[in-house]
């Protein structure tokens, strides 16, 4: 990590790998990283972004690296690789994929940075257990591991308070606590929810953020985690699912519980599916479903991805899997069938 945050302050050049379940500060780092290169139109010339879907990919990063500079020897550029599905790699594709990046990172003058989003690349149990995968790219020379844990709570709680502050507000210790009790410890999560409390204080002339905020319009973890998980499910993205699901079993939630948040918000899709193609607004949703008016429209945005036969078909395989969970032992098993029939 302090090569990378170094790299970010002086463009040094080098090869970095971004993984972790923290995608709030791989995204911040590369804003900082990206700088005069969004900014200055010449400066966007050495700037190269793309998705590294399949062994093209190989060749597209080999045509960056081996291009000459816009500007010269000396002048590099800054690659940046997107990965979002690096789960489903075979071995034969990773050899190839790190023998691209090798050949790539010899270049010298440039920075490549891979950022893999999270629950898309197994990584093992890091110090001690890493995954075969990990120990294959760690091996590739030049090419340094950029980790992004979950922060402290203690660190995330700085952080609260530094953003509210920002905000021209302020917030107790104990309320940042509580914030993070209540919405869990992802940043790109709190990060959202700090900004409905400060908009929520300044409506109501609060000069302070308090718990009694955060009881009103916060969404629980619990909510946040069967929304994404649903999302991942209807999207058909088997990794990212099956990673969301293996965080609540090691949360120890009941199997129940989670396919009842999944249903609640595959059904409550349905419903706004509905609502949206009678062209009610979404101040009529609201009220039609209950809802608070932030929660209608995330479920609008996502409710535009999926048509009807996606959404009722998937209501029933949730029926399906609830029959399994009560009538049999397969527990979490039933819920990995889940994800994999839809």
């Amino acid at each position: 990590m302090a090569q990378f945050k170094s790299a970010v302050g002086t463009r040094a050049p080098g090869a970095y790998f971004l993984f972790g379940e923290e995608d709030y500060l791989k995204a911040q780092y590369l804003k900082m990283l990206r700088g005069d290169y969004e900014k200055d139109s010449a400066a966007s010339l050495n700037y190269i972004r793309f998705e590294y879907k399949d062994d093209t990919g190989s060749e597209t990063l080999q045509n960056a690296a081996s291009s000459a500079s816009f500007f010269g020897v000396g002048t590099g550029k800054l690659i940046e690789i997107d990965i979002f599905d690096m789960a489903s790699f075979t071995p034969a594709q990773l050899d190839v994929f790190c023998a691209s990046v090798e050949n790539a990172a010899q270049y010298g003058d440039h920075i490549i940075v891979i950022r893999v989003s999270a629950g898309c690349f197994d990584y093992g149990t890091l110090p001690r257990r890493p995954s075969s995968s990990y120990q294959t790219l760690a091996a590739v020379p030049g090419l340094f591991m950029v980790h992004f844990a979950p922060a402290a709570n203690a660190s995330l709680c700085t952080w609260i308070e530094k953003h509210v502050i920002y905000e021209g507000l302020n917030i107790s210790r104990s309320t940042c606590e509580e914030l993070i009790l209540r919405c869990g410890n992802k940043m790109s999560v709190i990060a959202e929810e700090i900004k409905k409390l400060c908009a929520c204080a300044k409506a109501n002339h609060l000069e302070i953020v308090t718990e009694n905020e955060i009881a009103l319009i916060c969404t629980s973890s619990l909510e946040i985690d069967a929304f994404d998980l649903a999302n991942a499910i209807l999207e058909r993205n088997i990794p990212r699912a099956l990673s969301a699901l293996r965080d609540q079993e090691m949360r120890r939630t009941e199997p129940v519980i989670v396919l009842g948040g999944i249903f609640r918000v595959i059904s409550g899709l349905l419903v706004v599916k509905q609502l949206l193609c009678a062209n009610d607004s979404p101040s009529k949703i609201a009220a039609a479903t209950g809802m608070h008016e932030y929660a209608v429209m995330q479920y609008i945005k996502n409710a535009r991805k999926y048509d009807f036969n996606t959404l009722e078909s998937a209501v029933l395989y949730c029926r399906d899997a609830d029959m399994q969970i009560k009538s049999t032992r397969l527990g979490y098993i039933a819920l990995e069938r889940l994800i994999c029939s839809i």
